[in-house]
């Protein structure tokens, strides 16, 4: 069993490097089409500054609705980072649910 956590920690570490490196690179390739459209042309930007004005009005109680750069990029690594982290587990599930007779990943956790 101990081998299935260390694995796990694995995935879970590997899933963060990922995301850091993947969300830079992401961001560098949109930085174009937000310096031609704006926010507006990057829909996850769009919703993260969404995101941010309703929290900030939530705890702040401030009604402006200035562009909060700095929380949209810091909704934007999170939710790379979240989705790497969950993709390698995905990923088992669905290799183990359609070839299971083919390919076992981590035959000590599916016990």
């Amino acid at each position: 069993m101990l081998t299935c956590s260390i694995l796990i920690a694995t995935n879970i570490v590997d899933g963060i490097v990922a995301g850091l490196v993947s969300t830079c690179l992401m961001t560098i390739f949109e930085i174009p089409f937000w310096r031609i459209w704006g926010i507006a042309g990057v829909l996850e930007w769009h919703e993260n500054q969404i995101l941010t004005s309703k929290l900030k009005r939530k705890f702040t109680k401030d009604e402006h609705n200035a562009v909060s750069y700095t929380g949209i990029l810091v909704l934007h690594v999170i939710n790379g980072v979240l989705a790497s982290i969950i993709f390698p587990f995905v990923y088992i599930f669905l290799i183990s649910m359609f070839f299971i007779n083919d390919y076992y990943c981590f035959p000590s956790c599916l016990e």
